[in-house]
């Protein structure tokens, strides 16, 4: 066995230890029954031997998975529980793989991509190493493996955006692989439907539900749809409306062939799109429609014979979908068009400062919320006071948590799949519904200079499969028209050029990591940051505060001899037992009320040594199942010590 293939099996081997230990975090919560913790490594297992049907279930699931969830834990990652199981029975398969032949283009890209992730979340390990000490560094990542990953991700600042990045990528190296060695395309792409169907009925039954309350039901079922924003699933509602434009081109595709079976889901899936009201999917969807329609006249020399009803039939669905759309994107009760150009406006040169700082490698994977506050101008503030925001341009997100190394390496990604459908587009034998996927894709990213989809884990685990899936099915078209089309694809699949670039940037991440942690480390600030609580909150009685669930941790100076910590239950029927720790080690445990402010005082034993700053974490004891996930309010930490500050 080569060095090569022996270095394989170990990453595949470590991705699946990891991702083992992650979904054991699901089966240590107390809420989630034995039998529904028993689903996922079941799907693991099933992920194992059968690649391609673990992720055409993953493609349903992951759609509705909150929903379903809810029932038993609404604070649960579900969409990212299907996500691991699979992934983590994949990573398995792989490991066990001996690999027929060298790894292509996208594949060097997506492992690229990873490799700077991984480094990035890296550098924030050792800062907190080098901040709070490595006994409560220790402690926070023990407890990912005990119940708190997915409830919070342990609450570790940038895990989440890495793990869902990392998560991501290796979705649409596994679609790729499945498209390419089991066919599986026209699976996943049905299975995409489904789950946007599903998903797209779920929100509608919702709204006529609360409907029915009125005295003529079907006209405040039309009046919601035509004014309301709303998705049960998820909180942002213009991911939403990525999504399920995603979702409906593939489906007037569809129609062609079964138009009583897709029509109703094409319905479903259009009303789900105007209900989330996005300004962005609709201009996506009308320019990725108009370039598609290009694309195929001006690059295929011939077309297949089509009925003329059934050509009419799709454009008479996207015409009407379209038409739809902008008038009630337009009477709905929006921001400006203005406004909301201006906030991106804002957030686009408050990106470019962000990069600035640090231009290689980016302020850090998940770092943007957290250091928005720094670079916020009174302009923004005014247009859009919300000081933990995202760059509303999922680009610019990654160019300044990443810098111009992880916006290139991610860029190639997308650009070489992007490269790879076109190339499936004009493909003689494609069908319609894969230009339909082809384009649904297409304007899924588009929507990325307007929003941010890929932070959302239902929409972005969606679009990572399907984007692998249609990449690996184009490659494994056999093109061949003329020579220039042989050219370019042995370049693409015998990239030696991107081998040798991927290993010497894995070699100078490697050697970054303890530099760029070092200079973090001098720069760090950790004094109002918090794990696990929520932004501030003015108080009525004059005191600011953080919300926090069951486990959270505030971080206060080392030089402290005493803290005082103003605490209160955020239950207005019953006061909470919270048991603290310092450094990962129990210093008390105490009563909090939910009438009135405690302030918790510590003597702390000795200062901390050979670090910055120290690790208070705050764990709330006889927690019912019934209880909401914001237990705990927190006031502002007050440390005194020996220095004046």
């Amino acid at each position: 066995m080569s060095p090569l293939s022996i270095a394989r099996r170990v990453l595949w081997s470590a991705a699946a230890a990891l991702f083992g230990i992650l979904l054991f975090s699901l089966a240590a919560n107390d809420r989630v029954p034995a039998l529904v913790s028993a689903f996922f490594p079941a799907l693991a297992v099933v992920s194992i031997w059968r690649p391609a049907a673990g992720l055409t279930a993953g493609a349903v699931l992951v759609p509705v998975a909150t929903w379903i969830g809810r029932t038993w834990d609404e604070s649960l990652a579900w969409p990212e529980a299907v996500a691991v199981a699979f992934l983590l029975g994949y990573a398995v398969h792989q490991a066990r793989q001996t690999p027929s032949k060298q790894a292509d283009a996208l594949t060097v890209a997506i492992h690229a991509t990873i490799a700077i992730v991984v480094a990035s979340f890296g550098v924030q390990l050792f800062v907190l190493h080098g901040t709070i000490g490595g006994e409560a560094l220790a402690g926070l990542l023990r407890g990912l493996g005990h119940g708190s990953y997915l409830v919070g991700n342990g609450g570790i600042a940038g895990l989440d955006a890495a793990m869902r990045l990392i998560e991501g990528l290796l979705l649409a190296h596994a679609g790729a692989s499945v498209a390419r060695l089991d066919r599986a395309t026209a699976r996943v792409m049905a299975a995409v439907v489904i789950g946007a169907t599903a998903a797209a009925a779920l929100n509608l039954w919702r709204v006529w539900l609360a409907a029915l309350r009125a005295d003529t039901p079907a006209v405040a079922f039309l009046h919601s749809l035509g004014t309301l924003r709303y998705n049960t699933h998820y909180g942002d509602v213009n991911a939403a409306g990525s999504y399920f434009l995603m979702a409906l081109l593939p489906v007037v595709g569809m129609i062609r062939s079964r138009w009583w079976l897709w029509s109703i889901p094409a319905a479903l899936i259009a009303m789900s799109l105007v209900l989330s009201g996005s300004r962005g999917a609709l201009v996506a969807g009308m320019v990725t429609i108009a370039a598609m329609a290009l694309l195929v006249r001006t690059g295929r020399r011939r077309r297949p014979p089509m009925r003329v009803r059934s050509r009419i039939l799709a454009a008479l669905v996207v015409v009407a979908v379209c038409v739809v759309v902008s008038f009630l994107a337009l009477q709905r009760n929006l921001t400006p068009a203005s406004i909301a150009l201006r906030v991106r406006a804002e957030y686009a040169r408050i990106s470019f400062e962000m990069l600035g700082t640090r231009p290689v490698f980016g302020i850090g994977i998940g770092q943007y919320p957290a250091q928005l506050g720094e670079f916020m101008t009174p302009t923004l503030r005014a247009l859009y006071p919300v000081p933990h925001e995202n760059a509303h341009n999922n680009f610019l997100q990654v160019l300044a948590e990443l810098g111009v190394t992880g916006l290139g390496a991610f860029g190639l990604v997308v650009g070489i799949g992007t490269a790879r459908m076109v190339r499936l587009l004009k493909a003689e034998e494609s069908t319609l519904v894969e230009r339909g996927a082809v384009a649904g894709v297409i304007a899924f990213v588009l929507t990325w200079f307007a929003g941010h989809p890929l932070l959302v884990d239902a929409p972005a685990f969606s679009y990572w499969l399907l984007f692998g899936a249609l990449a690996g099915s184009a490659a494994a078209l056999g093109t061949g028209r003329d020579g220039e089309d042989q050219l370019r694809m042995s370049l693409e699949e015998r990239p030696g050029w991107m081998r040798w670039a991927a290993a010497a940037l894995v070699v100078t991440l490697a050697a970054s990591v303890p530099i760029r942690a070092q200079r973090e480390i001098g720069e760090a600030n950790l004094e109002h940051l918090g794990i696990g609580v929520s932004q501030w909150h003015p108080g009525k009685d004059g005191i600011e505060y953080r919300l926090a669930g069951a486990s959270s941790v505030v971080f206060v100076p080392s030089y402290a001899v005493v803290i005082e910590v103003p605490l209160r239950s955020a239950l207005e029927t019953t006061g909470l037992r919270v048991e603290v720790y310092l450094d990962g080690r129990p210093a008390d445990v105490v009563t909090v009320p939910n009438h009135s402010w405690h302030t918790f005082v510590l003597q702390v034993p000795q200062p901390g040594q050979g670090r910055r700053f120290r690790a208070l974490e705050l764990r709330v004891l006889d927690r019912s199942p019934d209880l909401e996930t914001d237990l705990l309010m927190i006031g502002k930490v007050r440390p005194r010590g020996t220095q004046d500050h």
